[in-house]
């Protein structure tokens, strides 16, 4: 797999959630790059996108964190280009993340 992104603080997180869902949860990179995103760095707010389940921030919660929820579904993360081989059918699978423009063409 091959991913790269623009973000600023954001990239390296917003990478390895993807590769995560991809290598750990078996989605295609389109799926991957779409899903909905967390981050926490430089605070103690995790920001989530408005499309995580509202019970898994009730959770959070209750473990004592903070939650900002963005009021958009897909929120200003870093936005996540990826291209996978995928060798045993012989296809190439891209992701472009619909937080931004571009395309995605499957071989």
């Amino acid at each position: 797999m091959v991913l790269g992104a623009p973000g600023g603080g954001r990239i390296v997180s917003a990478l390895l959630q993807t590769i995560t869902n991809v290598v750990d949860h078996g989605m295609t990179p389109a799926e991957a790059v779409a899903h909905p995103r967390f981050f926490c760095l430089h605070s103690d707010i995790i920001d989530v996108e408005a499309r995580i389940p509202e019970y898994i921030c009730d959770q959070v919660e209750a473990r004592g964190n903070l939650i900002a929820k963005a009021p958009a579904s897909y929120a200003a993360f870093a936005s996540v280009q990826a291209i996978m081989f995928d060798y045993e059918n012989d296809r190439v699978l891209g992701g472009s993340d619909p937080r931004t423009g571009g395309v995605a063409l499957s071989t």
